[in-house]
């Protein structure tokens, strides 16, 4: 394709760029800073729990420990590294009996913070798209009265929801 037939790549090569030679020492320290700021945010707002944390708080969580001894035979475990088969964060995983879908049994302390992570990156989809997006991969007990408990507290999905009549 010639060129100037290539209208997109032409619009990108005719945007404005401003070069900043007058910028001093205090103008490149705070532009640092703030590029500092925003690796920070999208670290901490990219990954809502990571797999350590997770197998930390199982290892304390008293509903892990239950499936543990109950249920020996439904657990399985994934390590950060999933080439690994052995390693202290592996993270418990539970089968389910009926459909075979290996989740990940999330401690109780990381409920919320996975709930509300998943709600406003998704953008706040309501409570039965929240779910079946936890669901693949996660699970419980009370998870769906957890999710429901928190759409119906979150403000702009009820601005949302009076907006549109429903």
């Amino acid at each position: 394709m010639k060129g100037e037939d290539n209208v997109v790549a032409g619009a990108f090569s005719r945007l404005p760029f401003e070069e900043h030679d007058d910028l001093d020492d205090d103008d490149l320290s705070n532009m640092v800073e703030e590029c500092m700021e925003m690796s920070r945010f999208w670290k901490l707002n990219r990954q809502p729990i990571t797999d350590v944390e997770i197998a930390q708080e199982q290892l304390k969580d008293k509903g892990v420990k239950c499936l543990r001894d109950k249920v020996p035979h439904l657990l399985g475990e994934v390590f950060e590294d999933l080439g690994k088969k052995s390693g202290t964060d592996k993270v418990t995983t539970v089968k389910d009996p009926v459909t075979g879908q290996t989740r990940i049994a999330v401690p109780a302390k990381l409920t919320h913070r996975l709930i509300s992570w998943y709600h406003n990156v998704l953008v706040h989809p309501g409570t039965e798209r929240l779910c079946n997006t936890l669901c693949q991969h996660c699970t419980w007990p009370g998870m769906l009265a957890q999710i429901k408990e928190h759409v119906k507290h979150c403000d702009a999905c009820q601005k949302a929801k009076r907006a549109l009549g429903v």
